[in-house]
């Protein structure tokens, strides 16, 4: 297990020094995310979704719902070390069983960079898999989300660009509306990679798309990256 700092806080996470780790994924969507209120962290991994949004006077508390104990284990080792017990809550369990613990209609905000099945993927070991796979398709932690929101609450997602049409069926499927999003991309002129939303439980129709997020401008990290890693909020 190894000790790393969260970019934009002065809070450390522990990770495993072969295991999974935090992508830049995760720092996009929580700078991207207006987290307020109760919110929950859908596979949360090591926590660095939770960490970075537990130091915000606008979030009252996190839930952090992790399917592997050694991810589980890790995140409440983060916790007491940043003296955290008070904001961040871990659970143990799988998602598809949140309606065990917790009443419809129960959280303003919910996070998720939810788990994605490549091909390529297949020959990682269980844990590093897990972490990635999860035990649940993406409908379904659409599904839980939705459920466990309350009107008008939001839910906030990164996902491949290549599955942005599947993910805004999904999404319409399940009659939470995509209120905003836009892609990420290396730079100007490559191909994006994910794309982040914004959803609202209860919300009509309509969506706004807008402007990509640049992570390199002229060869350089771009302000948007320098704000990501700063743990501002962009767009």
């Amino acid at each position: 297990m190894r000790k790393d700092t969260v970019p934009g806080t002065d809070y450390i996470i522990y990770q495993a020094e072969n295991g999974f780790s935090y992508s830049l994924d995760s720092l996009a969507l929580t700078s991207f995310a207006r987290a307020s209120g109760i919110c929950a962290d859908l596979g949360a991994g090591t926590g660095i979704i939770s960490l970075r949004i537990a130091g915000s006077n606008l979030v009252k508390k996190v839930v952090a719902v992790e399917i592997q104990k050694s991810y589980s284990q890790m995140l409440e080792e983060s916790i007491r070390e940043n003296r955290l017990d008070h904001k961040i809550e871990v659970l143990n369990e799988n998602v598809a069983n949140l309606k065990d613990y917790f009443a419809t209609n129960s959280f303003d905000t919910v996070l998720i960079n939810p788990p994605y099945y490549d091909n390529y993927l297949k020959n990682l070991t269980y844990a590093k898999a897990t972490a990635r796979h999860g035990i649940l398709d993406l409908k379904e932690f659409i599904k839980m989300a939705k459920y466990i929101l309350k009107d008008k609450g939001r839910l906030y997602l990164v996902g491949p660009s290549t599955r942005a049409p599947e993910i805004f069926q999904i999404f319409e499927n399940e009659n939470i509306h995509v209120k905003k999003f836009c892609f990420v991309k290396k730079d100007e002129k490559s191909k994006s990679r994910v794309v982040l939303i914004e959803a609202i439980k209860g919300s009509k129709r309509g969506a706004d798309h807008l402007r990509d997020i640049l992570i390199y401008e002229d060869e350089n990290y771009s302000k948007d990256y320098e704000s990501i890693m700063k743990n501002e909020v962009i767009l």
